[in-house]
């Protein structure tokens, strides 16, 4: 019960999501591992694999964005997508787009309540402001380590990302304070 009350909370939280990402650096978490099994006991085992693959695939797909943020859609939904298509909306009405590289992915999993799957993503944020006139970097990359919570829903075969949030403890998380 305890975890269908923290997912629950999950899939009701928002965020604007601010990190980046890149399709060239990303690895996960071997499913195999101890960690990911403890975290995960509650996921069925043919899952693992399958959620830590999506994960990292959704996170190319949000690296890839810059001006047209279409293809959002084809990695996140719900509560993400909205809040990740006005952040970018935002940005581009302030002048600028965000340039997206996520280096050094961890995937792990904290618990599966269906249709729901928590994990947590760990990773380095090299993404940076680019003016959205003349393509110069308006910033440099901090390279600072991340970790966000995140609920995961299945749509269209794929486990999409529909919330993103600063993680509070390895089986709860709570909206990021802004």
């Amino acid at each position: 019960m305890r975890k269908l009350v923290a997912t629950c909370i999950l899939v009701a939280a928002a965020l604007v999501f601010t990190a980046c990402g890149n399709d060239n650096a990303v690895s996960t978490v071997g499913a195999e591992t101890a960690a990911a099994h403890d975290l995960a006991h509650d996921t069925p085992p043919e899952l693992v694999d399958r959620v830590n693959e999506d994960v990292v695939e959704d996170l190319q797909i949000i690296s890839a964005v810059t001006v047209d943020t279409a293809s959002f859609s084809q990695a996140m939904t719900g509560e993400a997508l909205a809040d990740m298509n006005k952040s970018a909306a935002d940005d581009l009405a302030a002048g600028k787009y965000r340039k997206r590289d996520y280096r050094d992915v961890s995937v792990l999993i904290n618990g599966y309540v269906s249709p729901v799957v928590e994990v947590r993503v760990d990773f380095e944020d090299h993404g940076y402001y680019v003016d959205a006139s003349t393509g110069e970097a308006l910033e440099a990359p901090s390279g600072e380590r991340r970790t966000f919570a995140m609920a995961l829903v299945e749509e269209e075969g794929q486990w999409k990302i529909k919330g993103i949030y600063s993680p509070t403890g390895t089986e709860t998380a709570s909206p990021p304070v802004q």
